[in-house]
């Protein structure tokens, strides 16, 4: 991601999330994210419980999606969140100050 100094106006591209916004990524946090929630569904649900439910069973197959992709909203905040957390305490090359804003993305890299 991008950082900027918010003293001197100095960006620096750094860590390990993308500089440009790219839809692969969040569609694969999507699937990460659907991922834990499937296993921990899977574990957490016991066996006998869907069957149960009858024709309720199926107004939960879309609150995987959902899920899924509000669990990919907080993994992305928590890869922000620790990126900045490590690079915040560099000093700018430029005015030697630790005022940092939080990571953006360039775009569509235009």
């Amino acid at each position: 991601m991008l950082y900027q100094c918010r003293s001197c106006q100095y960006r620096e591209g750094r860590g390990f999330l993308p500089g440009m916004t790219c839809g692969l990524f969040i569609a694969a946090q999507v699937v990460v994210a659907g991922a834990i929630l499937g296993a921990l569904l899977g574990a957490i649900i016991p066996k006998g419980f869907l069957s149960g439910l009858g024709l309720w069973k199926w107004l939960m197959i879309p609150v995987l999606p959902v899920a899924s992709f509000f669990g990919a909203l907080i993994l992305n905040w928590l890869l922000e969140a620790m990126e900045w957390l490590a690079f915040c305490l560099r000093k700018c090359p430029k005015c030697g100050k630790r005022h940092w804003s939080w990571g953006f993305t360039s775009g569509f890299g235009l």
